[in-house]
């Protein structure tokens, strides 16, 4: 369902207007969902933006709220605040556009699903990031493995916050390239964009990878790597490159088949390394 198809489809000043008048009615929406709810109130207190300006919070605190209750298998997650900040602040802070933006970005992709199931499709998602980098670049794989450095341990912030884990205020003039790069790349070719952007930045910093010592590489996977501040015009530059050479291989397909090698693997775990 893309953009357009969202705004006739959906009324935002009605869905606000339905989610007002429910939320004003003692425990409408059951005690699972308001447990959702209440997780919205927590996190735009430690959103940047949000949290220092009342205005900007009510207007995000709507959209999240009426995104999580305009249908039953759609909740809000941790890392949804993030996302919305971006979307927020290069859409001029405009409400309504920016709902149905967002509410596109869950219902065009599949996004919402890496959330489901006690985040199962995320740990699927892992293990595909990690054949990839094995498959297409090994030195970098064998590096990190012997060194013990899992992907979920640098890339849930990738994941979750689509590379905006280390949210922030910004003008709209200057919206890092980088995140226009990483929003870009998910809507147009959904999680194939996001590994695919992973895997850039693996290899733009495989020097680093190869030759940091152990708690100095995870310390940089985790901290440095997670923030968009370090990545400047030159490293952008050659990250999008590394993006587009790739990109005609690390498609949907290519993904998908993935997905069916360790489906595979993880039902017959005694026959995989011979038939694979």
């Amino acid at each position: 369902m893309n953009i357009k198809e969202i705004r006739k489809t959906y009324d935002y000043n009605l869905i606000k207007k339905n989610y007002m008048n429910n939320s004003a009615q003692k425990n409408y929406y059951g005690e699972e969902k308001n447990r959702y709810l209440n997780i919205i109130d927590l996190d735009l207190e430690r959103t940047p933006l949000f949290n220092t300006q009342e205005t900007h919070k009510i207007k995000a605190n709507f959209i999240l709220k009426c995104a999580a209750t305009i249908e039953p298998e759609v909740n809000y997650y941790q890392g949804m605040n993030y996302i919305l900040l971006f979307l927020y602040q290069v859409l001029n802070y405009d409400e309504e556009e920016t709902f149905y933006v967002f509410w596109s970005l869950i219902k065009q992709t599949k996004f919402i699903e890496v959330f489901n199931d006690n985040m199962k499709a995320l740990v699927t998602y892992f293990k595909i990031f990690e054949k990839i980098i094995e498959s297409n670049y090994p030195d970098i794989y064998y590096s990190l493995m012997k060194k013990q450095i899992m992907t979920q341990f640098f890339a849930t912030q990738w994941f979750v916050t689509l590379f905006n884990g280390d949210a922030e205020e910004f003008e709209r003039e200057k919206t890092p390239k980088f995140l226009i790069l990483a929003f870009e790349s998910f809507l147009y070719y959904g999680w194939a964009g996001c590994l695919n952007l992973g895997l850039a930045l693996c290899i733009h910093n495989k020097e680093k990878i190869f030759e940091y010592k152990v708690s100095q590489l995870m310390s940089y996977m985790i901290k440095d790597l997670n923030s968009i501040k370090n990545i400047n015009e030159e490293d952008f530059k050659e990250i999008k490159n590394i993006f587009i050479n790739n990109s005609e291989k690390i498609n949907e397909t290519y993904i998908q088949k993935l997905m069916n090698v360790i489906n595979f693997e993880e039902e017959h775990p005694l026959l995989a390394k011979e038939v694979i």
